[in-house]
């Protein structure tokens, strides 16, 4: 890549995180073409029922929002080129999130 950074940047009111976060986890319901693109979300979803389980579920949505950027920036990470260059400092890895509710 001829790029100096790869910025991921994450919202609020994920649409995509919303139907993460409440598709069911027993498999009753199966996957469709929507929940196969957002389903990369899924440690991100393990990791926020396990650490905010008593949350309601939009303040569970908020934060699953945030650690999916996180998981993004690891999974990006898996390509060896990107690795690479980080590793040689010629490419940055940055992670955003904009609430839209409350801008700043």
């Amino acid at each position: 890549l001829k790029v100096p950074n790869i910025l991921v940047i994450g919202h609020s009111r994920c649409g995509g995180i919303q139907r993460l976060m409440s598709h069911p986890e027993d498999g009753s319901v199966p996957f469709d073409f929507i929940d196969d693109w957002v389903k990369i979300g899924l440690p991100a979803k393990i990791d926020v029922l396990k650490e905010y389980e008593g949350y309601d579920f939009k303040e569970q949505c908020k934060f699953c929002e945030k650690e999916s950027v996180n998981n993004s920036l690891v999974n990006l990470r898996t390509y060896p080129y990107v690795e690479r260059g980080i590793r040689n400092k010629s490419i940055g890895l940055l992670g955003g999130y904009y609430d839209f509710v409350n801008p700043a």
